[in-house]
């Protein structure tokens, strides 16, 4: 149903720690997981990885690559989030944005879990990989194209958006 979502590096990372390790810090100190509203299963088992400044990402996630429906959706993050995973991968060609949106509005609450307790990754597609590049979020206007996938996920913020399928001739790259 879904896919397994793992961040292999090539380099070593300055900060891997566990999320048990971040819960036991003060909320003051960087906002995520801060143990006040965490859900105890498996939550100690995840690894993160600091990738900027205050802020740590979870080194695996839930790929809902092929996932699309509220209700197959909402089973998989369900289960994903009773599992222990705190990222959720999307990306806007894989159509399930909403229901995404749909399905966080009652397990987030049904775990005691916070928006900021969860990592969600997204894509941002080229012009050529939408079917209606004027309505569909894509690279031709990146602005708008994130403004929409903020309303279509409900969220205030995305914590890291990618390029989907990125260009890669320097032709493609100006257009």
């Amino acid at each position: 149903m879904g896919t397994l979502f793992v961040f292999f590096t090539i380099f070593s990372l300055p900060s891997l720690v566990t999320c048990e390790e971040v819960c036991h810090k003060d909320s003051k100190e960087g906002g995520q997981c801060d143990g006040s509203n965490r859900n105890q299963i498996h939550q100690s088992a995840v690894k993160m990885i600091k990738i900027a400044e205050d802020v740590l990402m979870p080194e695996i996630g839930y790929g809902t690559w092929k996932v699309v429906g509220d209700e197959p959706i909402y089973k998989v993050l369900s289960a994903a989030l009773d599992s222990g995973y705190r990222l959720i991968d999307t990306a806007v060609v894989y159509g399930n944005h909403r229901s995404i949106a749909k399905a966080l509005q009652t397990l987030l609450p049904e775990r005691n879990l916070l928006r900021k307790d969860i990592f969600i990754t997204t894509k941002i597609p080229t012009v050529e990989s939408v079917r209606n590049p004027a309505e569909e979020p894509n690279l031709s206007d990146c602005k708008n194209g994130v403004k929409k996938m903020l309303l279509e996920l409900e969220v205030e913020y995305i914590d890291l958006l990618l390029i989907h399928s990125p260009p890669t001739s320097e032709e493609e790259r100006k257009e």
